[in-house]
């Protein structure tokens, strides 16, 4: 399928991660801690070069008065690089699914944060939707990781994002209806 990974998520993968990754999600240190350990299932996190486990490294809040908070942001953080010493630092702009371009405005200044930059593996704006982690395109995000840095540890940031998926929306009680997926007339 000329050079695309054949591979990418899908349905509820993609809807905790956009769910997740929104602008508008805080989470004091308790709810973080948790988020993160459900990819990592308590366990720390395995580095595929070594074979070796590391404990996950939480980043700093972004917000410290008057109580502590992480963005929804932070947990793709760590789910891209879960330790300082992991050699996967992502690199990537891409558009989300919502972006339109205004004028002149530089991209990643989209009031819609539909603009996905990853510097270092930190994402700095935009959401994680279909376009940038479920349609299998060469800027994808596990496609940058397949393509820079192997295809093990474009494993594990989708097995990551499958168990945070699957139990996040577990706990959270995201449902669907038929309505929801019935075609108009």
């Amino acid at each position: 399928k000329n050079g695309t990974p054949i591979i990418a998520a899908i349905q509820d993968f993609i809807t905790a991660a956009y769910l997740l990754s929104n602008k508008n999600n805080f989470f004091d240190r308790k709810t973080f801690c948790q988020i993160a350990n459900y990819m990592f299932n308590g366990e720390g996190a395995f580095d595929p070069d070594t074979g070796k486990r590391h404990p996950i490294e939480i980043p700093p809040p972004v917000i410290w008065k008057p109580q502590a908070l992480w963005t929804g942001k932070q947990v793709f953080n760590l789910l891209m690089r879960p330790y300082k010493g992991c050699r996967v630092l992502v690199n990537l702009e891409a558009a989300c699914k919502q972006f339109k371009k205004n004028g002149d405005q530089p991209p990643d200044l989209n009031e819609n944060d539909a603009y996905l930059v990853i510097r270092n593996s930190e994402v700095m704006c935009g959401v994680m939707d279909k376009a940038t982690v479920g349609d299998g395109k060469k800027d994808s995000v596990f496609y940058v990781m397949m393509r820079d840095f192997g295809p093990d540890h474009a494993v594990q940031g989708m097995n990551r994002l499958s168990k945070l998926s699957a139990r996040w929306l577990s706990n959270n009680g995201f449902s669907l209806g038929i309505s929801d997926v019935t075609p108009g007339e």
